[in-house]
């Protein structure tokens, strides 16, 4: 497809929001498009689908553009200061740079498709958070950052808090800063158990080299997680038709496989086809006029 990476280019030097006006717009002229400009049989959104949820892996555009977003993300975590200069910049503008709340709210609408609430995340700031009160922000926390507690995440092993001895041992710490750490755990008790979302997580742990690939990589993460892309009524009545109960790890594979093992683009419609029952079998004939046998 030749449109997609110029929409993606265009995607990344966005310096503003897209408004959703637009996304509709387009989807409206594709589905015109594809269905010749008579009703639709089967939701764009199925079409969009992975195959391993039964689409046809058309371009989500909406969500590419997110996916786009998380290139200044990555730059912000991994690229030298050296390298990128106005990094440094923008560190100092976080409420006031129209650019970073684009970014931040892609952040939050992404996750909010996946319905994963990130008001608390594994690796939230403890030096400089605004989320922490005065009296608990104060220059002891600096001197932790200065040691390697950076997140939340550091106070952790696995899903266990930690204790003050473990954390004196590992990152070195005077034995005066035991109040401090009673103030941090009982902050982190009032927020819950924070969390790491699939994004952070690839974006954070995986060892990127470049920034060449992140866009399709987080639209892979976004589609293949979206609950809009669940078709458990689908499933059920294949079920029901075969008299047998799949799980969803055999599903999902079941119809990747349906999909990545065809090379003809016809036959992938019809395995498409068939999977959606868009075909009119003679007992869905036999349903609409009982002059039609349902045994044809």
């Amino acid at each position: 497809m030749n449109i997609l990476p110029k929409f993606i280019y265009l995607f990344q030097c966005l310096p503003t929001n897209v408004p959703k006006s637009f996304f509709k717009e387009l989807n409206k002229l594709i589905t015109s498009f594809i269905w010749q400009k008579k009703n639709p049989r089967v939701k764009l959104s199925s079409l969009q689908a992975p195959y391993s949820r039964g689409g046809l892996n058309l371009p989500n555009f909406r969500n590419y553009y997110l996916a786009s977003q998380y290139r200044s993300i990555w730059i912000w975590l991994h690229a030298e200061r050296s390298e990128v200069r106005w990094v440094p910049i923008e560190q100092h503008e976080l409420t006031n740079n129209l650019i970073i709340l684009n970014t931040f709210c892609a952040w939050q609408e992404s996750h909010s498709l996946l319905k994963i609430n990130i008001s608390f995340l594994r690796r939230t700031p403890l030096w400089a958070n605004p989320d922490l009160s005065h009296h608990i922000a104060d220059p002891i926390l600096r001197g932790w950052k200065d040691r390697n507690i950076q997140t939340v995440a550091n106070l952790y092993n696995n899903d266990t808090f930690i204790d003050f001895q473990q954390l004196k041992e590992q990152f070195k710490l005077p034995g005066q800063n035991f109040f401090k750490f009673l103030q941090i755990r009982d902050w982190v008790k009032e927020k819950s158990n924070p969390k790491e979302t699939p994004l952070e997580t690839h974006l954070c742990t995986k060892p990127w080299k470049s920034i060449k690939g992140i866009a399709s990589s987080i639209y892979t993460i976004i589609n293949e997680k979206l609950p809009d892309y669940n078709k458990a009524s689908l499933k059920r009545k294949w079920e029901t038709d075969l008299g047998y109960v799949y799980e969803e790890v055999e599903w999902h594979h079941f119809l990747e496989q349906a999909q990545t093992m065809l090379i003809s683009t016809n036959h992938r419609q019809m395995q498409f086809n068939i999977f959606h029952r868009i075909y009119y079998t003679p007992y869905r004939l036999h349903k609409i006029d009982i002059n039609y046998s349902p045994n044809v």
